[in-house]
C-alpha cells in the first residue's frame, strides 16, 4: 500500500543543496522522490543523473521516479 503525495516537497540534502521534487510516493520501504518532466523536448541521461543524485543526497529519499512525456533513444 502507498500513499501519493501531489505537491511539490523541498529538501536540504546532505551537501546542503536544496533539491525539489515534483510529488512522493510513501510506501512501507520509505519516501520516494518524484521527478515529472512535461517538456517538449527529450529527457536525457542528464536529467536521469540528476534524480540519482538528488535521491543520494537526501537522507529521507528511498529512490526516486522519473515521469516524462518524451524520452531519448
Amino acid at each position: 500500500n502507498y500513499r501519493y503525495i501531489d505537491e511539490e516537497q523541498t529538501f536540504r540534502g546532505k551537501s546542503k543543496k536544496i533539491w525539489k521534487f515534483d510529488a512522493l510516493i510513501l510506501d512501507e520501504g520509505g519516501k520516494f522522490g518524484v521527478f515529472i518532466r512535461d517538456w517538449k523536448r527529450e529527457i536525457s541521461i542528464t536529467q536521469i543523473r540528476q534524480l540519482h543524485k538528488a535521491c543520494r543526497d537526501v537522507e529521507d529519499i528511498e529512490g526516486g521516479v522519473m515521469i516524462c512525456s518524451k524520452s531519448s533513444e
